[in-house]
């Protein structure tokens, strides 16, 4: 499959040396796209949360028989991936503090609330007039004893 491609992509005769196609055509050869796909796995496994099931995996120390995952492991046991950063799969932890909402329906109490808030304040209003509706926004940094700078 590789050869066919790389005769498509070339327009070269079948007779031309697979080694030659694949290097015109720019493709990977299979043991290049092998040996990535091996690093990527490891690599993937290595980063995983400390949560994850896969991260108490031990690879063992028996040599008579080598898992393909021990042989990873070996290749790559220099190359770095210790210093590797664990990306959570969120954005925000659950348990982290998040900005506190103040929704008041009436407008001067949303005034006073607004007011008292020591942190960003997210305003927004919406109308509809004659058919038109019109929407705006603002967003503000508020810090005890400064003035409020508008983000």
């Amino acid at each position: 499959a590789q050869k066919i491609g790389a005769r498509a992509i070339t327009g070269a005769f079948r007779t031309v040396a697979t080694a030659v196609m694949e290097a015109e055509a720019n493709i990977q050869t299979v043991c290049e796209r092998h040996a990535q796909a091996g690093m990527r796995m490891y690599i993937n496994i290595k980063t995983v949360p400390k949560t994850h099931p896969l991260a108490a995996l031990k690879v063992s120390a028996s040599r008579r028989y080598m898992s393909p995952l021990k042989k990873l492991a070996l290749a790559y046991e220099g190359s770095g991936t210790e210093r590797m950063e664990t990306i959570e799969a969120y954005a925000v932890p659950p348990w982290y503090n998040r900005v506190p909402l103040v929704r008041e329906a009436d407008r001067e109490a949303a005034k006073i609330a607004a007011k008292n808030v020591n942190d960003i304040v997210i305003a927004t209003s919406a109308s509809d007039r004659g058919g038109l509706v019109g929407m705006g926004g603002i967003v503000a940094q508020r810090s005890p004893g400064q003035t409020d700078r508008i983000v």
